[in-house]
């Protein structure tokens, strides 16, 4: 769990293992590999507006927990699969008309650095051949239940909720503001099709 968030079922499946703790504890993380997996998908993050609130807070979850995360799967030699959410957060003003693969990222928030670190440090233990990175830059995630998450992007999925119980809305951004939006079926296709992607040779 992070923050206060917890696991909404019980899971009976004697395959699945539930660990519950704080990524900031080494103990946790050792408890989370203990099998020596080889797909691992990276989904634990201090979001946005949290981040940039509570600067020590998302540099330790969000850089310094993935990178013990990383060093933790490098010393099993497995060559783990490690599909690592990160966000178009990384991208900061001036924006291009069009985003692609050759546009430079400048973040603009903590949150943005942080999972750029993690970018760059996954993307040099695939380059050594210690793991099989594979980086997916999401957009704002909807229509996502209200959680206690500190995400900036939350008033997105807010608008879809209201609206569609027909309640009013005070829309915290302006008429002309533009937002990169996904589904969250969709976000889970990106992701399984990030985790099966040909594993890159060195």
């Amino acid at each position: 769990t992070l923050g206060g968030l917890d696991f909404d079922r019980a899971y009976t499946d004697p395959r699945v293992e539930v660990v519950t703790g704080d990524l900031g504890d080494n103990q946790v993380i050792a408890r989370a590999v203990q099998h020596a997996p080889d797909l691992v998908f990276h989904l634990a993050a201090v979001t946005s507006a949290h981040a940039e609130r509570d600067f020590e807070r998302g540099l330790q979850v969000n850089t310094i927990a993935t990178l013990k995360i990383l060093e933790a799967l490098r010393q099993q030699d497995r060559g783990a699969t490690v599909v690592f959410p990160s966000t178009i957060a990384v991208f900061g003003p001036p924006y291009p008309s069009v985003v692609d693969d050759d546009t430079w990222p400048v973040p603009a928030l903590s949150y943005g650095a942080e999972k750029l670190a993690c970018e760059v440090l996954l993307a040099d233990y695939t380059r050594r051949g210690l793991l099989q990175g594979r980086v997916v830059r999401l957009p704002s995630i909807v229509a996502r239940p209200r959680m206690r998450v500190g995400a900036a992007s939350a008033f997105s999925s807010e608008i879809i909720r209201e609206l569609a119980r027909g309640e009013s809305y005070v829309c915290p951004v302006s008429a002309t503001a533009t937002h990169w939006l996904m589904s969250l079926e969709r976000c889970l296709d990106a992701l399984l099709h990030a985790a099966t992607l040909d594993r890159k040779s060195t």
